[in-house]
């Protein structure tokens, strides 16, 4: 019978898979240099306009680095970061590319975010529960 050590049963990355993955960082990072207003950094992360990827977009049509894919992408990696969640509370002003006010974050909203830092932090334990034993 034969046995796979861990690291031979998980799939590893392809060339290509390799590259949308520095690409997506890479346009993170080109988010938050470019547009530091709108994008910020750790906990300063702040709620952004809905549909803030029609805007992103318009803002790089001409820049050819990386597709409009990979741009929405990098906004959702973005707006699905732990402290970009725990920053959605209710009322809390949205901002716009240029930094401006553009609408709150409602209630429902808030609680989304909240239900799914919740939801994170319960597919967390048992792996920290695993790195105990």
């Amino acid at each position: 019978m034969i046995t796979l050590n861990e690291e031979e049963k998980k799939p590893q990355p392809t060339s290509a898979n390799k590259k949308k993955h520095t690409a997506l960082f890479d346009a993170l990072e080109a988010l938050k240099a470019e547009l530091p207003q709108c994008f910020k950094r750790g906990k300063e992360k702040q709620p952004l306009a809905i549909g803030i990827h029609h805007a992103v977009l318009r803002h790089y049509e001409n820049d050819t680095r990386f597709s409009a894919t990979i741009w929405q992408q990098a906004i959702k990696l973005y707006v699905n970061s732990t402290e970009y969640l725990e920053n959605m509370v209710a009322s809390q002003p949205r901002i716009d590319v240029t930094g401006n006010i553009a609408g709150h974050v409602t209630e429902a909203e808030a609680a989304f975010a909240k239900k799914k830092l919740a939801m994170r932090l319960k597919r967390q334990e048992p792996k920290e529960k695993a790195n105990v034993n």
